[in-house]
């Protein structure tokens, strides 16, 4: 039941008929990677709304279990 109501508030921001709340930032395996590609491609009215830029945003290499592996820093903060 929650998944639905999720989807649906989902739907409805898609379709400016009303605004989520925007997540804070996430960290994940490879660092905000797949945060920073969700708020990019929001609205931008939105995401200007929630959001500012981080300075200095990028990644760096670090080595895991003798693999390289790239982190991602995050691009994108929640206003305050």
């Amino acid at each position: 039941m929650e998944d639905e109501i999720d989807g649906m508030r989902l739907i409805l921001h898609r379709h400016w008929f009303r605004d989520r709340t925007p997540p804070p930032p996430i960290e994940g395996f490879a660092g905000y990677m797949h945060f920073n590609m969700m708020i990019e491609r929001e609205r931008p009215d939105w995401r200007s709304k929630h959001y500012e830029p981080v300075v200095g945003k990028g990644g760096h290499l670090e080595m895991i279990d003798g693999g390289r592996k790239e982190y991602h820093h995050a691009a994108w903060k929640l206003k305050t």
